[in-house]
Parts: structure tokens; C-alpha cells; sequence
């Protein structure tokens, strides 16, 4: 298997190398680094969001519900980590069984993801697990209407 470094020297030849994987590194850190920011910009929205649903008792309707009647497999999130922030936790089970129980995984998820993006692991979310986990929320959300 070859490695970074000797991929480069191939290519451009020993005398360039390191200033090559500098600026290998340095775009990857540029590129996790934008995307550490937008994700702490969507996780700071959310908390303004469930602030605002806590304090007003206002929170947006799920449109596939409000249409259908019938609950889609993300019904019950807002109901669920409000529940969990005031440490009812049978309360957010039952908003939503399968979030609740799959949390720590989709926190994984997301580290492999946006902060870990270049490792071997997330190659392996993203192809694998993370289809799975969607196929098993879908199948979640057919359980939960019969």
C-alpha cells in the first residue's frame, strides 16, 4: 500500500515533497475547518430553535404529518431533545424510539463526517453505515404508522 508521502515523491520528485504534503494538509484543514464552522452555525440554531420552542411553546409542524396525518421517521425530534435537555427521558423516548436510542451513533456519524472527514473510518460511514442507519430510520418510519 502506498502512502501519501511516497504517492507525492512519484509524482513530483523528492525535492518537492514536503512542501507538497504542507499544502496537502494545509487545504484539508482549510476545508474541516469551514465545515467545523457551518456545523457549529446548524448546532447553534438549533439550540436558539429549542430555546424558542421551550420558552413560547412554538415549534414548526411537521409538514408531512400536517398533509397526511401520518408520522414521518423524524416526528417527534423537537419533542425529544426538548425532553432531554429537561432530563425526561421517558418522554423522549417515546417522541421518538428510534433517535433516542441512536443518538450516540448519529453523533459518530457526524464526527466522521464534517470533522474526520479524510480517515479510512469515514469512508466506511459514509458508504456503509450511514445508508443503513437511513434504511433502518425509513423502516422505523413505516413500523411506527401500522
Amino acid at each position: 500500500m502506498i502512502n501519501l508521502t511516497e504517492s507525492i515523491e512519484n509524482r513530483l520528485g523528492k525535492n518537492d515533497t514536503i512542501w507538497s504534503c504542507q499544502n496537502f494538509s494545509l487545504r484539508n484543514g482549510l476545508k474541516n475547518s469551514d465545515l467545523v464552522k457551518r456545523t457549529g452555525i446548524i448546532v447553534l440554531l438549533g439550540l436558539a430553535y429549542g430555546c424558542f420552542a421551550d420558552i413560547t411553546g412554538i415549534s414548526v409542524p411537521c409538514p408531512v404529518r400536517y398533509l397526511t396525518g401520518i408520522l414521518c421517521p423524524g416526528c417527534g425530534i423537537t419533542t425529544l431533545f426538548l425532553s432531554v435537555a429537561h432530563g425526561d427521558l421517558q418522554s423522549a423516548k417515546q417522541a421518538n424510539a428510534f433517535i433516542f436510542y441512536t443518538l450516540p451513533l448519529l453523533i459518530v456519524f457526524c464526527y466522521y463526517g464534517v470533522i474526520a472527514s479524510h480517515s479510512r473510518v469515514s469512508f466506511l460511514v459514509n458508504r456503509f453505515l450511514m445508508p443503513l442507519y437511513l434504511v433502518a430510520l425509513l423502516a422505523f418510519g413505516i413500523y411506527r404508522n401500522i
